[in-house]
């Protein structure tokens, strides 16, 4: 198979193959990207970046599983980058090799910085393709065990422990950025009574089809849906108010309606429903990301008691 070179743009139609892993460079002086280029480019699918914009908006949309980066670059420093990509939930795994004029240029700052290694030019194609694949062969190693660590076995989707660490990146950046911090916590309507009335087999078909309504419907890249608990699923919303948050809620309550599951274990409906908490805070240093969890559930209980089929919420 032929790897395509890209370079990067927000149109680009981007297609990864199964057994290949993404390696991004950004793009300098011809001698210097066509070196190497031709050392990796038989191997790995290669994307360049003209600039560290390009870098972060790339690696934000598209997670490659390797960063090449200059430390001098004409607009932000290497540096900076490789600090925005570790304190963004979205890239913060993808390692990143420095690429250095001299060894001079490499000090402690890179690896306070979130680099995991460095090659210094003149780029020896042995000594690049060594470290390349040590990096690469421990990224996926990484992702197959985080794999079996964070995901649902029934439903496939981010479990609870997967939805807390990625809501405690997501507070730290909303800290910083004075965002607001949305949750939703949704409950499957006397879902025992569901399990006593059909049967384990098929309450377990009617969580799986629930998250899959959940995960095809996500909005954005930064949102994240999971399986909270036995019968409970939570909407993690970064950067969404109030407003936008019930919204989603109310989205989800009407279409999961749709989908017209039968419950006539159901003392208030003939079909599978769900009853909403809806929490928003904008965090700040006094606050802790649990927080936000114990208000969307004290909110999801008072819809609860308010009669089931509720979207309850608030803010702080």
């Amino acid at each position: 198979m032929k790897y395509k070179i890209q370079k990067y743009s927000k149109s680009t139609a981007w297609v990864q193959y199964l057994d290949q892993q993404t390696i991004l460079i950004v793009k300098e002086a011809p001698e210097y990207t066509e070196g190497i280029v031709s050392i990796l480019e038989q191997d790995y699918e290669l994307v360049l970046a003209a600039n560290g914009q390009e870098v972060l908006e790339f690696a934000r949309t598209k997670q490659p599983d390797l960063i090449l980066l200059n430390i001098k670059l004409p607009d932000i420093d290497g540096y900076e980058i490789c600090s925005r990509l570790r304190a963004d939930s979205r890239t913060h795994r993808i390692p990143v090799i420095f690429i250095a004029d001299s060894v001079k240029e490499v000090n402690p700052e890179s690896f306070e910085a979130g680099a995991v290694d460095y090659i210094v030019r003149p780029i020896h194609p042995t000594i690049l393709k060594a470290r390349v694949r040590m990096h690469l062969e421990l990224k996926r190693y990484q992702d197959l065990q985080d794999g079996q660590v964070i995901t649902d076995s029934l439903t496939g989707m981010p479990n609870r422990h997967r939805l807390e660490k990625l809501l405690n990146r997501e507070w730290r950046r909303a800290i910083r950025c004075q965002t607001p911090q949305s949750l939703i916590v949704m409950d499957i309507d006397f879902f025992n009574a569901f399990n006593n009335y059909y049967g384990h087999l098929v309450g377990d078909d009617c969580l799986r089809q629930i998250a899959c309504f959940l995960i095809k419907n996500v909005k954005r890249e930064t949102d994240c849906v999971a399986r909270f608990g036995a019968d409970e699923f939570a909407y993690l919303l970064p950067e969404t108010d109030a407003g936008g948050a019930v919204q989603v809620a109310h989205q989800v309550q009407e279409t999961v309606e749709n989908l017209n599951i039968p419950h006539a274990g159901s003392p208030i409906t003939d079909h599978v429903t769900l009853s909403f908490g809806v929490a928003t805070m904008r965090p700040r240093p006094s606050l802790k990301p649990a927080n936000l969890i114990q208000e969307a559930v004290a909110f999801l209980n008072e819809a609860k008691r308010d009669g089931h089929n509720q979207i309850r919420f608030g803010q702080g």
